[in-house]
Formats: C-alpha cells, structure tokens, sequence
C-alpha cells in the first residue's frame, strides 16, 4: 500500500491532514516474502551476467495456486479410486490418505531453505571479496542440503506406490496403469516445484492480511495517537549512497494524478553527498523505476536500491525514523535548481 503524499505546498498548507499515514508490512512478513517465487531481473541489455535476484516479488503465484488445486483434486480422486478397487479396506484407504497428506510435508519440505538461498543471493549480489565468497558457499550449501533430495526420493517413490496399487487392484486394464503412473508423476512434479512456492506465498498473503485488519482497528482506537501505532510509516527513510558515479543526477519517482501527486522515492543530494529517500517499503517493482541513465549507473543503482531493500527486510516501520515530507520537498526544489544552474552554464 502506498501513501497518499499532496505534493504541492499550497495544497499541504490547505490540508488538514499534511502527513498522511500508510501501511507496511511487519519485518516477520518481509522475512516469509523470502520464500516466495522469484524472476529476478536483467538490469541491463549489455550485461545478462548482472541480475537482481528478486527480493520484495512474487510471481507466477496463480499458476502456482492452479497446479496445486489440479493437483490436490487428482489425490483425492485417486484416494477414492484405490478405496473403491480394494473394496473400501479400512487399512488400504487410511494408507493412502496418510500418503496424500505426508506429500504436503514432503512439499513444504523440498522448500525449506528456499529463505535462506534467497537472502543470500541477494546479499551477495551487494558484497564483493570475501564476503561475497561466503554467501556464495552458504547458497551452495542451502540449495544441496541432503534432506530435500532425500525427501524428493520420497515423494517420487510414493507417486509410484500409489500409481502401481491401482494397477495391482485392476491388472485387466494397462492403459488405466499407464494413466495413473502419468498421473501420480504430475502430482509428484507439482509437489517437487510447486507446492512449495504456493504455500510460501499464501501464508504471506495471510498474515499480511491480517496485519492490515490490525493496523486499521489500532487506526480507529487510537485517533489522534495513531503516529505510534505499528507498521505505521510516516516519514521517508534516508538511505546514503557510497562511491557515486559523476553522471549520477536527481531521480524523483511520483505517481497519482494533478489534484494530489506522490513522491514515493527519490535519488536527491544534500549538501556533498547522494542519498536515496524511499517512503514504505521498497518493493522490487518500485526499485526498477529508479533505474535511470547509463548503464553503470543502472548497475550502481540496483545495487545501492538492494541494500536498502536488505536494510528494510530487518526493521519495522515504527523504528526506522526518517526524515520529514517537507524535507524532501526541499530538497527536490534545490535539486532543481541546480540542476537549472548547471545546465545554463
């Protein structure tokens, strides 16, 4: 959820309200978004070496949802299959169940580490030297914990299971065989690299829905108390930049229409140096509209962009502090200046 920023003076100085609030997330809920699928992104044309991770994105999310739903109602039909060939046996059909829910498990399982190869990726993408090499090792280790293959083996191995109990209790029909092997291998497949990613993101839809129903009673209870209330971002955070290129220049990000425009980020200078004001949380789709000029800029940038990300994946709103709506209008109208300065001359 984004702020709703009036841009123009005049029209602050005629609002009630100046400072209006807006939402983020917990720093708990920006931790589960680490699990969630990623595309990552190529931050230049000329280099398809250097790409962002993903961070603060989640996609193919309903493609996810389908697959597993496919997925689950073809367990369920064939639970009620196997059920049905063996006479509706207590111990057969109570097997299969146990196997349809320990493929959930097993799911949840393969994707265990997928947090942690996430933000390590990413925190090498903004180290260099040894650091990086140790966030390297660490994504090796992440992505080759023995546990996931053992319980991909499992989950394959039980596909199969199911798949030759039907063929067992109805040997007359090879095709019905051959079908449920296809079958019970699609199911597999999408539990290998599905499952996981669904439930990562549902959980995180979840809880954050559940933060904003909060957020709005805590909102209504408080009144005028409410600049205290958690998740509450009322103030852009300040992040400065290192090692500034010498074509870096003024970058504001506003979106609404004429009547109210929002300043939702912004690269400005302040005195000698170059800093980055983000207002909420810097998404990943919020980061590639601050990715302008050349390319090395680009690159610097995305960077500098990620590092605040990483900042903000630790820190809740409330204790971030930061500076002030009409600070950074300041700025951007010295920015502009001299900007005129400097073209005039």
């Amino acid at each position: 959820m984004r702020p709703t920023r009036i841009r123009d003076k005049k029209m602050a100085e005629n609002s009630k309200e100046k400072d209006v609030l807006c939402f983020e997330m917990s720093k708990e809920t920006k931790k589960k978004w680490l699990s969630t699928r990623k595309a990552g992104k190529q931050v230049v044309a000329s280099d398809d070496l250097f790409r962002l991770p993903g961070l603060f994105e989640t996609v193919e999310y309903s493609q996810d949802k389908t697959l597993f739903s496919i997925a689950m109602a073809l367990e369920i039909i064939g639970f009620l299959l196997i059920s049905a060939l063996a006479d509706f046996g207590v111990l057969i059909a109570a097997t299969v169940a146990a196997f349809v829910v320990i493929d959930v498990f097993l799911a949840i399982g393969i994707h265990w580490k997928e947090s942690l190869i996430c933000e390590n990726l990413n925190r090498m993408t903004t180290a260099s030297g040894d650091m990086r090499a140790g966030y390297k090792t660490e994504v090796k280790k992440a992505k080759n914990w023995f546990p996931k293959y053992l319980f991909i083996i499992i989950l394959w191995v039980l596909a199969v299971a199911k798949a030759g109990a039907i063929f067992v209790l109805n040997p007359e029909s090879y095709v019905f065989g051959i079908l449920a092997f296809l079958i019970y291998g699609f199911i597999a497949y999408v539990h290998t690299f599905k499952t996981g990613f669904w439930l990562a993101e549902w959980r995180r839809k979840r809880k954050l829905e559940k933060e904003k129903e909060k957020y709005k009673l805590a909102l209504i209870a408080k009144g005028d108390e409410r600049d205290n209330v958690e998740n509450n971002t009322k103030e852009y955070r300040e992040h400065p930049l290192s090692g500034t290129p010498d074509d870096i220049k003024p970058i504001i990000i506003e979106k609404g229409t004429s009547e109210g425009k929002r300043i939702v980020n912004a690269v400005l200078k302040q005195g000698n140096d170059w800093k980055l004001f983000t207002w909420g949380l810097l998404e990943d789709k919020d980061l590639q509209d601050l990715l302008q000029g050349s390319d090395n800029l680009k690159k610097y940038l995305a960077v500098e962009c990620l590092k605040a990300q990483l900042h903000m994946l630790g820190e809740n709103a409330k204790n971030a502090g930061g500076v002030s709506v009409d600070t950074v209008i300041n700025l951007i109208d010295l920015n502009k200046k001299e900007n005129e300065k400097s073209t005039k001359s």
